[in-house]
């Protein structure tokens, strides 16, 4: 049953009008808004302001380039003597000295890793371990890997695990780029850092008028408390537009920080408070939903009645020919079928099983609409609807 064939016939006085703005004032408030001007600083304002030499070009290319020598990589063969229950400290030391002695004397390495090693994860493999940077290895062994060169094998070296000798076997640097290739890039690393530096001093004339800094005021459009676009999507921001001091005695707000390099300070300069918009504004809008109302209502009126014939024993046919509406036949209904919608289809499907020879009827407000439901006799997903 559709509310539009209802809505033309409905009828809404003025009074009606006028007694509903009255009870519903609260959906036609109006939000609070502001118009502020304001002016922002960040960072990069100061770029052209920076000035770097090409010493300072230059240490900072050293800096980067110590870095990137950190990230070195060494591949190592070791022998492990653990200190165990069943080897004290001195037979363990006793032992690596002797094998320490095999190797100056022009023993194998690889052959005395895999004969007496106690590292069951490298020994079978010569003592090789896998390429590793700094802070992987106890500080002992790292010292003592990282002070070898490639092929020298290091002294007897005691750690937690027990004592170690340690060959070294390759190392992998990183491909170090020229100051060429970098001047670049640390000269923009250089002048923001320095372009920071100038911010942070000029940040508190930020609270004095805009030509101290030579920055143009900008204007804002109408901001709200809620959704806003732009520097005043923050909270923070706004919310410090709304408060007495600024929105009523005409203060600027505090330096506010929009991010870490760019700061905002703004001045209220239009505010219109929260209000009920006059009836006369929302007059038709009001009309509208009262006839809405009433078309509505009369649907389902209309709709319950068809139900309460249909159930007293009229036929399909009868209330058909009676209301001037058309039945709609759907087989083999989903619960998901598109052609009825989410809450039709889950009210079909906890409507009774219609027994044989029998059917079950029911109705349901769907939106403004009125919908009645037989559910047919023989198969549990024959429906008709009107």
């Amino acid at each position: 049953v559709n509310y539009l064939d209802y809505k033309a016939l409905a009828n809404v006085d003025e009074n009606e009008i006028a007694q509903y703005y009255e009870e519903n004032q609260y959906k036609y408030k109006t939000e609070e808004v502001v118009k502020v001007d304001y002016i922002t600083v960040s960072v990069s304002d100061f770029i052209a302001e920076t000035s770097i030499s090409e010493d300072e070009l230059r240490a900072r290319y050293d800096v980067v380039l110590s870095g990137l020598k950190d990230q070195e990589e060494r591949k190592a063969s070791h022998i492990l003597l653990e200190i165990s229950e069943t080897q004290t400290e001195e037979v363990a030391k006793e032992k690596i000295n002797d094998i320490k002695a095999k190797l100056n004397a022009g023993a194998d390495f690889v052959e005395l890793a895999k004969d007496y090693s106690d590292d069951t994860g490298s020994k079978d493999v010569g003592g090789s371990l896998e390429f590793a940077g700094k802070g992987v290895y106890a500080k002992e062994f790292e010292d003592a890997l990282f002070s070898l060169d490639e092929g020298q094998v290091s002294e007897v070296v005691q750690t937690e695990f027990g004592f170690h000798i340690i060959r070294l076997d390759e190392v992998m640097q990183p491909e170090l780029p020229t100051f060429a290739e970098k001047k670049v890039e640390i000269q923009d690393y250089l002048q923001t850092q320095q372009a920071e530096d100038i911010y942070y001093e000029k940040i508190d004339e930020l609270k004095g008028p805009a030509d101290l800094i030579g920055k143009e005021i900008m204007h804002s459009d109408w901001l709200n408390r809620t959704e806003n676009d732009g520097v005043f999507e923050s909270n923070k921001i706004v919310s410090a537009l709304f408060e007495d001091e600024v929105l009523l005695s005409g203060n600027n707000t505090e330096v506010l920080e929009i991010s870490r390099q760019e700061s905002i300070v703004a001045r209220v300069i239009e505010h219109v408070p929260a209000n009920v918009k006059p009836a006369t504004e929302v007059r038709d809008e009001i009309y509208e939903t009262l006839l809405v109302q009433k078309a509505t209502l009369e649907a389902t009126n209309k709709g319950q009645d068809i139900v309460k014939k249909l159930k007293d024993g009229a036929s399909a046919s009868d209330v058909e020919a009676e209301s001037g509406l058309k039945w709609k036949v759907i087989s083999d209904v989903k619960r998901r079928s598109p052609e009825l919608g989410h809450s039709l289809a889950q009210h079909i499907f906890k409507m009774p099983k219609a027994a044989d020879a029998e059917k079950t009827i029911d109705g349901i407000k769907t939106g403004n609409n009125y919908t009645v439901v037989i559910v047919t006799a023989g198969s549990s997903r024959s429906r008709a609807g009107m």
